[in-house]
């Protein structure tokens, strides 16, 4: 497990492009979707981390929350050597459990080898989301500061 310590929200953007280009680096094939889940507690800097994720892949200047649309789709436009073509942005702090995403599809999503998947609030739909999947924890280690956990499940 990779830690990082996050001073302000400009750092975890930065954090978290670095993990986004560490990914898009990779020479290997993929079969299924790339999935990350992202934990914390409510201000922990998930939708940050995320912004700053997205930013790094699109060209799109505003990056939002998809909390009341629970998924929103980016066109990658970065040339890399994965197949990736589609970031899927999955706020599923709305939906109460796996069996209220369904109507979302996501097991089609799951296994599209084009798509990268972030999901916020996995813990409520964690009976869908792959067994394989990158974690990260972010969480509060004073007002303004915050630990980033990366690891791999």
């Amino acid at each position: 497990m990779t830690r990082y310590l996050s001073k302000s929200a400009t750092e975890t953007k930065a954090i978290a492009a670095r993990l986004a280009r560490k990914i898009f680096s990779s020479k290997k094939p993929l079969k299924n979707a790339v999935v990350i889940v992202l934990k914390g507690e409510l201000g922990a800097g998930k939708t940050t981390f995320a912004q700053g994720f997205i930013g790094a892949c699109v060209t799109r200047k505003k990056v939002q929350s998809p909390t009341f649309v629970l998924v929103k789709r980016f066109l990658i436009s970065k040339k890399h050597s994965l197949p990736l073509r589609n970031i899927f942005h999955i706020d599923a702090y709305r939906l109460k459990n796996g069996k209220e995403a369904m109507p979302l599809r996501l097991h089609e999503l799951f296994s599209d080898p084009t798509a990268l998947i972030l999901i916020e609030w996995p813990e409520r739909i964690f009976s869908v989301i792959p067994k394989k999947h990158t974690r990260i924890t972010l969480s509060h280690k004073t007002a303004r500061e915050r630990t980033i956990s990366i690891g791999n499940m």
